[in-house]
């Protein structure tokens, strides 16, 4: 995904904005350009900002018990910042 796709909350109200970032090396300090892409793999599933929030919330941390860290790292990302 190139950063013209990523949605980011660049008011900090709580909301993914949709807008992008912009794909200029001034938003990115020190960032050196390629010409061609790196042969990474094709990630094999694809979510969008909102599905991949809710993915996180529901499968990050410890497998099967949530810790003290766990919960309050999912409260932190379920209060989208504020």
């Amino acid at each position: 995904m190139g950063p013209s796709k990523k949605a980011s909350d660049s008011d900090r109200d709580g909301s993914l904005n949709r807008k992008g970032i912009g794909v200029v090396c001034s938003n990115y300090g020190g960032m050196a350009t390629q010409s061609t892409k790196f042969p990474y793999p094709t990630p094999s599933k694809i979510l969008s900002a909102d599905k991949a929030v809710n993915y996180v919330q529901s499968y990050a941390g410890a497998s099967l018990v949530r810790d003290n860290v766990d919960k309050r790292l999912v409260a932190e990302l379920a209060s989208w910042g504020k």
